[in-house]
């Protein structure tokens, strides 16, 4: 993660723990093979259903770089964060 993106999160986890929140980071730093890995999944016809109906149950796993995965990803770059 840059420096600038951690210290951002510093803010917020610091401004929401008066609250009584906090953060929980689920996806940072996403080297590039990973993401075409993904890219690649995504495209083959091999289908595990069980992985579909826990993960992606209502869509199909072809149309899930329509907006779910993306081809280029910003969390190559480490300022992304979920």
């Amino acid at each position: 993660m840059t420096k600038e993106a951690a210290e951002a999160l510093l803010k917020v986890q610091t401004a929401l723990k008066q609250h009584g929140f906090g953060l929980k980071v689920f996806d940072v730093y996403r080297p590039v093979t990973a993401v075409k890995n993904f890219k690649e999944w995504a495209l083959s016809t091999d289908e595990d259903p069980e992985i579909k109906a826990r993960f992606y149950p209502n869509i199909n796993k072809n149309e899930l770089l329509n907006g779910y995965i993306s081809t280029k990803s910003t969390h190559s770059r480490g300022s992304t964060v979920d």
